[in-house]
């Protein structure tokens, strides 16, 4: 198969989203919102892979224009773990695309799909955000092997384990040195910690070290300050991740 001279990377930020809903606002604390989030495309001379798909309409209309303005196709997009803000803004992404694969890991399908439940819908992302999460859900096809491609170069999946939840990946791009971390880094934003404990975060260093272990000279995370640039390869951080449950969500 034919390669591209060269692959590329560009990366979307949605601004902080506040809750239109519950939680209330706690007092002496900042009003109740989600954290910025990214979804980055990875694209050759003809063909493209989203990775995250975001979470509400807007955010996925916003995307979809984005992406048309790379002139590719759209081939793919891989869904690093099953938390709603990363996937639930695909029905929107697959009208604009339908001829897009949705792929992720069995056990990113799997909490994807305990997540589309009703109850879950209902009671979380569609009572913070009403009216602006999409009425359908769309789940990922399973892969069956730890990578796919982008016109011949390698996308490999890395498997992380309980970071921010169960089952999470990030998706690695040796010919650029790109790291799309998912939610296993975060970049100058709340740590979503509520959902942890001393013996998973012990799981989550681990995971930051095998991402440093690649040596990166870019890494994308699932969440980030609009403000700052992509992290570069300082990943682990035993003093603040091992042990800490101060940052117990999405200012929450």
């Amino acid at each position: 198969m034919s390669k591209a001279k060269v692959l590329k990377y560009d990366v979307f930020v949605a601004p902080e989203s506040p809750f239109n809903g519950p939680p209330a606002r706690v007092a002496n604390s900042d009003p109740p919102a989600w954290d910025p989030k990214t979804a980055t495309l990875i694209f050759g001379e003809r063909d493209a892979v989203l990775v995250d798909a975001l979470l509400t309409i807007r955010e996925a209309t916003a995307l979809a224009k984005w992406i048309e303005l790379h002139e590719r196709r759209l081939t793919t997009i891989y869904i690093t773990h099953g938390h709603g803000d990363h996937f639930l803004g695909l029905p929107v992404l697959l009208d604009r695309f339908p001829g897009a694969r949705v792929v992720a890991t069995k056990g990113t399908v799997e909490l994807m799909r305990k997540n589309t439940t009703p109850d879950v819908l209902d009671n979380g992302f569609r009572a913070r955000f009403p009216g602006q999460i999409s009425d359908t859900t769309v789940l990922a096809e399973a892969l069956d092997s730890m990578q796919f491609d982008i016109e011949g170069w390698p996308l490999v999946v890395v498997e992380a384990g309980h970071t921010d939840t169960f089952n999470t990946t990030s998706l690695h791009v040796p010919d650029i040195s790109l790291i799309v971390s998912g939610d296993v880094a975060y970049n100058r934003c709340h740590m979503f910690a509520s959902a942890t404990t001393p013996e998973s975060r012990t799981e989550w260093v681990a995971a930051l070290d095998l991402l440093a272990a690649l040596r990166p000279t870019a890494v994308v995370t699932g969440h980030k300050d609009p403000t700052q640039a992509m992290c570069r390869p300082r990943l682990t951080s035993h003093e603040n991740t091992s042990n800490s449950t101060e940052n117990n969500g999405k200012r929450v």
